[in-house]
């Protein structure tokens, strides 16, 4: 039989790791005695003692082992002593179903708390299940078309039996898998819930090369000890010496060689026998050099068909990875990022196998999924421009856009600056000493200000000036930022935001949150686009209208204590932010996962998005500007 297989694995943690692989050994005269093997496997553990996933590994490793090398002639004793003789951690709670096909017929063992359904017919029956240590076995015949599902008692709970018997309805295993994986990311324990899939069919579905064409599974199971069986000789081609008549034998040729009886041999006689001994040999030696190439020609071509359907295997379940990826992308960020590592081994095997295909396009996708996932292994920003090109030894904290203008504040030195992103140009705008007290800017078409620990100064090219004491506010904390809409000024408070509008002599004040009761205490940063959105220190977004609070379902997929930097624009759905780990994280405004990039080793000072929304300007520690394309 020849199998389709698909696994449905939750979110792999710190306390719970599952797997499903499957195996057949190279050599044919094991496979004959043994079968088919395929197993899934799952570990839960509060204290996790080990790494589950190294635990895992050898589990496998050496339930497949202690199989396929058994001397015992019984397939169930062989598999029941294949999982018994497992050594598993006190406080792990797991889960292991294996089973083996043979001639048609399913052999199958379950340890810990899982169940076997076998679909036939579009029927769906539980034909073995257990909810204890001690293992249960069953075996039973096969038919063209069975599915067997290998399942959890998790995965049941959370898929529930009833979701699980209308995705299993379809005969196609595209849309059971789509629908059981819809399932399962959208269940609140998806980490400790995983099954698996197995489709069987008749050899005579397949052509004759496929079916001796080794499956490639989706998880690659460490070779184990299996000494590889003696190649027969290939049989040589009897060799027809060609006859002198189109009638005559090989006897008469011989009586033709042999030297006629008589008390003289004639000179010519003897030449011509040599002559044919010479003949001969040679015909013999270009036959033989023609077997040879044939041989080698035909091992080369077997070799290529192996390698043909091994890829092909590859890219399938590449492609599937990658399909799932995308699909959870804007509800889990990890897991995208899981599979597109996972994806990245799959497309690494691609290429080892050494076929002249171009493989840059699957290079390009799983490149961009690491990239907005967070993933270290891949650069996500590029270097856009060395800031020492405009002063030297710069110290530039703060940036603000305006228009096609990136101003760039260093207040060590009392140096505003502008730099034109499309020309890459650059001058000094203000070099007055109050520079030094400023600690943010902001910018739009009513000026340029800057805000200091008791003022807000209106920036121009040739000075300073005031135009807000902070002290005018009576009761104000302490500001944490500062931003501008529609020629207003938003100051964000330790405990309120307060609104300045602009009027003859400089600004007047007021407390725009209605209800400041329930505001929070560490809030960081302030972002406008109509909506006025707060960031706190831990991440959390909350968006205010007219002065309150509005709704807004956040992603739970960040843990930091540093967030800061909120930015957004009227002309985007987006929202922006970073923390002191380097990283930059993008969420829409409906509060779907955008992104995720990590920066690596370049801390942030400061960020801004671009005119159109669709880049990200970043100041960073080392003094260069860097662009992150969304």
């Amino acid at each position: 039989m020849h199998f389709q297989c698909r696994s449905f694995i939750g979110r792999t943690s710190d306390t719970s790791w599952s797997q499903f692989w499957e195996n057949e050994p190279d050599d044919r005269n094991v496979f004959a005695l043994k079968g088919h093997l395929f197993g899934l496997i799952s570990l839960t553990s509060s204290t996790s003692p080990t790494s589950l996933t190294q635990l895992g590994h050898d589990l496998i490793e050496s339930i497949t082992n202690n199989y396929y090398s058994s001397e015992f002639t019984s397939i169930s004793t062989n598999l029941t002593n294949a999982v018994d003789s497992l050594s598993l951690p006190q406080d792990t709670r797991f889960t292991i179903i294996v089973a083996v096909v043979h001639q048609n017929k399913l052999f199958t063992t379950i340890t810990g708390s899982g169940a076997v359904h076998l679909v036939r017919s579009g029927k769906i029956a539980n034909i073995i299940e257990n909810y204890g240590h001690e293992a249960k076995i069953i075996s039973g015949p096969l038919q063209d078309s069975d599915s067997i599902l290998l399942t959890t008692n998790d995965f049941i709970k959370e898929i529930t039996w009833d979701a699980l018997k209308i995705a299993l309805d379809s005969t196609k295993i595209q849309s059971i898998e789509e629908n059981l994986l819809s399932l399962l990311y959208s269940s609140s324990a998806e980490a400790e819930s995983s099954a698996a899939l197995i489709q069987a069919f008749d050899d005579d579905d397949l052509p004759q090369k496929q079916i001796e064409s080794q499956t490639i599974p989706q998880t690659i199971v460490p070779p184990f000890p299996i000494s590889p069986s003696p190649i027969a000789p290939s049989p040589i081609p009897i060799i027809h010496t060609p006859t002198l008549g189109s009638k005559k034998t090989l006897q008469s040729l011989l009586s033709h060689l042999r030297p006629q009886s008589s008390d003289t041999i004639n000179p010519s006689t003897l030449q011509t026998v040599s002559r044919r001994r010479k003949y001969n040999r040679i015909i013999a030696v270009v036959l033989l050099l023609a077997l040879s190439f044939s041989v080698y020609f035909g091992y080369q071509k077997r070799l290529e068909t192996q390698k043909n359907n091994q890829f092909d295997t590859l890219r399938q379940s590449l492609e599937a990875k990658l399909t799932d990826a995308n699909t959870i992308r804007s509800l889990d960020l990890n897991s995208a990022k899981d599979l597109a590592t996972q994806s990245q081994e799959i497309l690494d095997q691609m290429k080892n196998i050494g076929l002249s295909t171009d493989l840059g396009d699957y290079q390009s996708q799983i490149s961009q999924l690491l990239s907005q996932t967070g993933s270290s292994t891949v650069e996500s920003a590029t270097a856009f421009f060395e800031l020492n090109l405009i002063t030297d030894n710069p110290n530039y904290s703060q940036i603000a856009l305006n228009g096609n203008d990136l101003y760039l504040l260093d207040s060590s030195k009392s140096h505003l600056d502008t730099l034109n992103l499309s020309q890459k140009s650059h001058q000094n705008y203000s070099n007055d000493p109050s520079i030094s007290n400023l600690t943010h800017i902001v910018s739009d078409q009513s000026g340029i200000y800057g805000l200091s620990s008791s003022d807000i100064q209106l920036i121009s090219s040739s000075k300073l000036t005031e135009k807000f004491k902070l002290s005018s506010i009576a009761d104000h904390s302490s500001i944490q930022d500062m931003a501008i809409w529609n020629g207003s000024l938003y100051l964000l408070d330790t405990n309120t935001i307060w609104k300045l509008t602009p009027n003859s002599s400089g600004f007047s004040s007021q407390n725009w949150i209605q209800d400041d009761k329930d505001f929070p205490s560490n809030v960081s940063s302030i972002a406008i686009n109509g909506k006025i959105w707060t960031l706190t220190s831990d991440a959390k977004i909350t968006p205010y209208l007219r002065g309150q609070a509005d709704q807004f379902k956040q992603p739970t997929d960040v843990t930091t204590s540093t967030a800061k930097g909120l930015i957004t624009t009227a002309e985007s759905e987006l929202l922006a932010f970073f923390d002191d780990s380097n990283i930059v994280y993008v969420y829409g405004k409906d509060g779907s996962s955008k992104a995720r990039y990590n920066l690596n080793d370049k801390k942030i000072l400061d960020m801004t998005f671009s005119p159109d929304a669709s880049k990200i300007y970043l100041l960073c520690q080392d003094q260069k500007l860097y662009l992150l394309n969304l």
